[in-house]
């Protein structure tokens, strides 16, 4: 089976980054001790049942039938060791589970001891990032999924076998093929011409062209956001004013019924209703006459050609974007043109790699695209890009939302953890570090050969061992 996907993974190492780790669960790879059903409930996968014995001391008992590519068990041990590695070699994992951290394994029960209270740490460990591995030497990785890995070349290709030894026997299909297509139409001809089974993140508009060719055409929910991040440090953004204006000027309505055909809802809180989280409260709205009159209270007055300017200095940026999601580079494009409505002047400048720029702080402005809740739950958002982490060293900080972060992860009650996630939304609905556009539904295009699939909302589930390829 041929897939063509807008990213593929930079490194068969789990723990060289969240997005290699993401992407070889999603290709079927790696697993984790817990997953996120398709309705997003939590449930163990390699863990067969978290206890917690009390505030900081959780027991994990491990399923007795799992085991690594060479054969060996996934045991108490391994995991310990796994787990072990992703702390050292991920520092931006601390927050969900700390340096400090106790193992002590025996056989197939795993007792795990933190130096702080995690009362989400199942949900935590079902992330990508704390992906099963079994690292050997010279770079070399065992994973615990139903394909393993034969081929791979850094952001291009994969090739996956399927694993004989996978528990409950091995999946249906024997190969699976990868290649990395960044450009939309070029995955949607793809499909069209049969050089692929199954395309991923497609247009709204390919979908009637899609269905006429005689595909498998899906259009699911997806816990996915668009959105443009604002560096709160860099000009013009420093100016709390500019950043309310912004996300005022946008016209989200209009974003959805031009660019997605409706294939997806406007973006007024900080995660798409798609997560299944019912504490989100919508935070930005449009209203291009009120980001006038902030500009104007706040001195950014019009120029002769519209554009506004204070003390000097002209109200102009660069919105930075990049190639693989064509439907958010045609937002950012949008943008520009309701920026200038309300006396902005916003230039796009497309760059090779999003994640660096956004690290780097090297950028004013940035289209970007997250799943906020990419293991199933909203920790996600704001560990990433709310609170300092590897996406966010020096962008945004704010004492109130990193406290209430802290007591988020911390607390197993769900009173106190709604109060957190109240006052995290409330700061982040004054201080507008970033600007939602739209939630977009997840296309896909598959032949009609593809069996036994379904588009899961969160991006790292994808292939499982029962899909099949029939004919």
């Amino acid at each position: 089976m041929r897939f063509a996907e807008p990213f593929l993974a930079a490194s068969l190492d789990a723990d060289s980054g969240s997005s290699a780790a993401y992407n070889l669960q999603a290709v079927g790879a790696a697993e984790c001790l817990m997953r996120f059903t398709p309705s997003l409930q939590l449930e163990p996968w390699i863990a067969a049942r978290f206890d917690r014995i009390d505030d900081l001391t959780w027991k994990i008992t491990l399923r007795d039938d799992v085991t690594f590519w060479d054969g060996s068990p996934c045991d108490a041990a391994a995991v310990r060791d796994s787990l072990l590695r992703t702390i050292e070699k991920q520092p931006a994992t601390a927050d969900r589970l700390p340096r400090e951290t106790g193992f002590s394994a025996s056989g197939y029960e795993l007792t795990v001891k933190t130096p702080k209270p995690l009362g989400l740490l199942p949900a935590f460990l079902a992330d990508a990032t704390f992906a099963i591995k079994k690292a050997l030497p010279g770079d070399q990785f065992l994973y615990t999924g139903p394909y393993r890995v034969t081929q791979f070349t850094a952001r291009e290709s994969m090739t996956l076998e399927a694993f004989d030894g996978y528990r409950g026997g091995p999946p249906w299909i024997k190969t699976l093929q990868f290649r990395q297509v960044p450009d939309t139409n070029a995955r949607s001809l793809a499909v069209q011409s049969g050089d692929v089974e199954l395309a991923q993140a497609l247009l709204p508009s390919d979908v009637d062209r899609l269905k006429a060719a005689g595909l498998q055409v899906f259009v699911a929910p997806w816990a996915r956001q668009h959105m443009i991040v604002l560096n709160v440090k860099a000009a013009p953004f420093d100016d709390p004013a500019v950043r309310r204006a912004f996300a005022l000027a946008i016209d989200r309505e209009a974003m959805v019924k031009g660019i997605m055909e409706g294939a997806a809802t406007p973006a007024y809180a900080f995660a798409p209703d798609a997560v299944g989280h019912q504490d989100l409260m919508p935070i930005q709205k449009f209203d291009a006459a009120e980001a006038r009159r902030v500009l104007d209270a706040a001195g950014w007055k019009p120029g002769p050609d519209g554009i506004r300017e204070k003390n000097g200095q002209r109200l102009a940026f660069k919105i930075n974007t990049y190639a693989g999601r064509a439907e958010l580079e045609q937002a950012a494009v949008v943008a520009v043109d309701m920026l200038k409505a309300v006396g902005m002047d916003a230039a796009i400048e497309k760059v090779p790699d999003i994640e660096k720029t956004i690290g780097d702080n090297a950028f004013q402005a940035a289209a970007y695209s997250i799943g906020p809740a990419g293991f199933g739950e909203l920790s996600r958002a704001i560990g990433l890009l709310y609170v300092p982490s590897s996406r966010n060293k020096d962008r945004y900080s704010n004492p109130a939302v990193n406290a209430a972060y802290d007591e988020y992860i911390a607390t197993a009650d769900e009173a106190r953890r709604k109060a957190a996630l109240k006052t995290i939304q409330e700061q982040l609905a004054s201080d507008v570090p970033i600007v939602y556009l739209f939630n977009p539904k997840l296309v896909v295009a598959t032949s009609k050969k593809v069996k036994n699939f379904s588009p899961h909302p969160l991006d790292s589930y994808r292939v499982t061992p029962d899909m099949r390829l029939e004919g």
